[in-house]
């Protein structure tokens, strides 16, 4: 299965997209990158608050598809 990586997860589409990723079956996971912490909760999601400017530097996103 694979695992997906959602830039902007806070907004409508990211928030939609995990809503779909977390109550289906084709995506083991998902990663969620944001600037800011998210107001929903999502159970196969791992959140990562952090500044796109940082991310070329940001080391804890592994196995994404």
């Amino acid at each position: 299965m694979a695992i997906a990586l959602i830039a902007g997860s806070t907004g409508l589409v990211g928030k939609y997209l995990l809503q779909k990723i977390d109550s289906g079956n084709f995506y083991e996971g998902a990663h969620s990158i944001s600037r800011r912490k998210p107001d929903f909760q999502a159970q196969k999601t791992q959140f990562h608050t952090l500044g796109f400017d940082d991310l070329p530097n940001y080391t804890q996103i592994e196995n994404v598809a």
